[in-house]
């Protein structure tokens, strides 16, 4: 969504999501660790199982197989911070969700006409047309009225629905340029160009 609104929302879910993703790291470090250990393991074995043979054959075989592990691990880190910026990825749709239908803290419509100048900047055409959600092509009507009236921009209503949580996609007349001014796109960018701080806020750096 627009950006302040997203930090916003998403400021506010990082602070419940916290708890939550201390228990997903706490687990993947468990497994990082079982893995490990299960590699040192291994290569004890080697060891008894190699006295015959060079000592230096042996250690070769067992970094490769602490290294292989450590790989492994670091995987399991990972994959478990994903999984932590999926699900509040997932929480903060539900809430743009709630403010597309007017329960949100957010005023939707102020949303829906702020993307629509963007777009109107954007494109620099005379005419644009523009493509919402069937549900919100009165209010989309509406304020494309309005803003046309201000800027002398001929806005028009594009025959073609878009399936989102919210906004709006627009389009120059050519339709050579696009904007996309969707919830979705916005969540992607927003979380695309902030996930270190994302996860640095919500594990501690870690």
């Amino acid at each position: 969504m627009v950006s302040e609104g997203a930090e916003v929302i998403v400021d506010a879910i990082l602070s419940m999501a916290k708890k939550r993703a201390e228990e997903i790291i706490e687990e993947a470090k468990k497994e990082a660790e079982r893995i490990i250990e299960e590699a040192k393991k291994e290569a004890e074995r080697i060891m008894m199982a190699k006295r015959e043979k060079a000592e230096r054959e042996a250690m070769e075989e067992v970094m490769r197989r602490k290294s292989v592990a450590e790989i492994e691990a670091k995987k399991i880190l990972m994959g478990a911070k994903k999984d932590i910026i999926r699900e509040i990825e997932a929480k903060v749709e539900e809430e743009l969700a709630k403010i597309s239908e007017g329960v949100g803290g957010i005023n939707y419509e102020e949303v829906l006409e702020r993307y629509i100048r963007e777009g109107i900047n954007v494109l620099g055409s005379r005419i644009v047309y523009v493509a919402c959600r069937d549900k919100d092509r009165e209010i989309v009507r509406k304020i494309s009225e309005r803003i046309s009236r201000e800027t002398g921009v001929d806005i028009r209503l594009d025959d073609k629905n878009i399936q989102s949580l919210g906004g709006v996609i627009m389009r120059n007349e050519d339709d050579s340029i696009r904007f996309y001014g969707t919830f979705e796109g916005r969540i992607r960018d927003y979380f695309d160009r902030n996930q270190r701080r994302i996860l640095d806020m919500i594990l501690g750096g870690g």
